[in-house]
């Protein structure tokens, strides 16, 4: 059985009204996440939800929305969907993964289906990435193919769930196109925050791959990374 997940949060800095006790509930939430007991979990989600809806400003609704819209896709009966959903949570967890970047995600894989990708033709790129370990990229394929599956589709509560968690997401600013992306991890670099940096670098070369932009940014953030370094640690 998997053992208890880390919690995760956005990225951003939260300001001083960040709702702490919600986002504290999610933790827990994610915890039971991790092994599974999707009931306990939702009951936290839903708890934080209830909380971020009572206050004003409403800080942390969107992160509880989406770790509730995890815990619901534990519910979903079918036995292909669970098996997504497995891989799918399991690799957020691996990767570390932020509400924030589930919700980037999400949106993405809602866009991807309107083009008109189906589930087969997700599930065929996902196939791909596990062959060449772009771990993000295979997040995404998981989760396009979760949007794009008929078990969700067929599931009203859970669809209503997805868009208010991204309507939240939109409204708090969490939701970010390539260039913010790029800024940020600039932001991260300067800081000295260079671990973080690293990974949001790896996320943009893998989630934008055609372009030759996040190879380049890649290439210049490594060459910065190893120059912040001692000569004797440097690959």
């Amino acid at each position: 059985m998997p053992s208890p997940a880390r919690a995760t949060s956005s990225t951003a800095l939260p300001s001083a009204s960040h709702n702490w006790e919600a986002s504290a509930l999610c933790a827990i939430a994610e915890a039971h996440l991790g092994i599974e007991d999707h009931q306990k979990a939702l009951e936290a989600a839903e708890e934080a939800l209830s909380l971020c809806r009572s206050r004003s400003p409403r800080s942390g609704e969107a992160e509880a929305l989406v770790t509730q819209f995890k815990a619901q896709l534990l519910t979903i009966p079918a036995e292909h969907m669970r098996r997504i959903v497995r891989e799918l949570l399991a690799l957020w967890r691996e990767l570390g993964a932020t509400w924030g970047e589930v919700a980037d995600m999400l949106e993405s894989a809602q866009r991807c289906c309107a083009g008109g990708m189906k589930v087969d033709d997700a599930l065929a790129q996902a196939a791909d990435k596990r062959e060449s370990e772009h771990r993000w990229g295979l997040a995404q394929d998981l989760c396009t193919a979760l949007v794009a599956h008929p078990a969700l589709q067929a599931k009203a509560k859970l669809a209503r769930l997805l868009e208010d968690l991204l309507a939240a997401s939109r409204h708090c600013g969490a939701l970010t196109t390539q260039d913010s992306q790029v800024s940020a991890a600039e932001a991260l670099l300067e800081a000295g925050r260079l671990d973080e940096a690293r990974r949001r670098a790896a996320r943009l070369g893998e989630l934008t791959s055609s372009s030759l932009a996040p190879q380049l940014y890649q290439s210049r953030l490594a060459a910065e990374w190893r120059g912040a370094l001692p000569s004797f640690v440097r690959p």
